[in-house]
């Protein structure tokens, strides 16, 4: 459960993105708490990704601030990717690697030395239960296996903060739930997680708090405990009906 003493993991102020006359996210305001797992939920064009990028620090505001994990997006950028992981939809892997050398470069790049490198992508082939992999080159996987090997080269480093853009996008069912379980442990662990995602079912069974974005708007913003009684089509009912009035706005 998420501490309310703390300072939360990720904070916004009216953050917001305009491409000349093109407003692509609206001054964005929340606050997500340490160790929580927040969805993201917005049709495609409603401006999920973006924010991820901001916060991300891979595309810089127009306006407003934000922090993660402390550090300012706009000030100290390094200090933010390096309290991070980012898994975005689609991943992007050396395919001549195998899943062990993939993950090794990305640990080296991170900083580790070579000693403690080693360890680290044992310690996470081991919990993602990817052992098996560790030798074959990436070329070869399907979506959802390069999908397992992306989350290993982003939570490698242990961040304080995960971002996964539409993770189960492409996935089987025993891919979903594989994540499914994977988000569980992270958030047993501490680890904070702001998901973008489609799929209400993996909102109901794994987040805390959900936000719903419509045409860049934030339209709703709430913890799912004081949704009392909300499953997923409940969820769906409540998400039609507020992102219909965002679009209306």
């Amino acid at each position: 459960m998420p501490d309310p003493q703390t300072p939360p993991a990720v904070v916004t102020r009216d953050l917001s993105v305009r491409y000349g006359d093109h407003i692509a996210l609206h001054p964005l305001t929340l606050s997500v708490a340490q160790g929580e797992v927040f969805g993201f939920l917005g049709h495609n064009g409603a401006g999920k990704t973006t924010t991820i990028r901001l916060l991300t620090t891979l595309l810089k505001p127009t306006g407003g601030a934000a922090s993660v994990a402390g550090h300012d997006i706009r000030s100290a950028p390094l200090k933010v990717r390096s309290a991070i992981g980012y898994l975005p939809e689609n991943v992007r892997l050396y395919d001549r690697f195998t899943t062990y050398e993939n993950l090794m470069f990305f640990a080296r790049l991170s900083g580790l030395r070579a000693k403690a490198a080693k360890e680290h992508v044992a310690e996470t082939l081991h919990f993602l239960g990817i052992d098996h992999l560790a030798d074959r080159r990436v070329g070869t996987f399907s979506k959802g296996m390069r999908q397992r090997v992306g989350l290993a080269q982003a939570i490698l480093h242990a961040p304080s903060v995960l971002f996964l853009d539409e993770p189960t996008s492409g996935l089987d069912p025993m891919g979903v739930r594989h994540l499914r379980e994977v988000i569980d442990r992270l958030r047993d662990n501490g680890m904070t997680i702001f998901m973008n995602t489609h799929l209400l079912s993996e909102v109901a069974r794994s987040c805390t708090s959900i936000g719903v974005l419509a045409q860049g708007r934030l339209v709703f913003h709430d913890s799912i405990s004081a949704l009392d009684g909300y499953d997923e089509r409940a969820l769906e009912e409540l998400y039609v009906g507020v992102a219909r009035q965002g679009e209306a706005a």
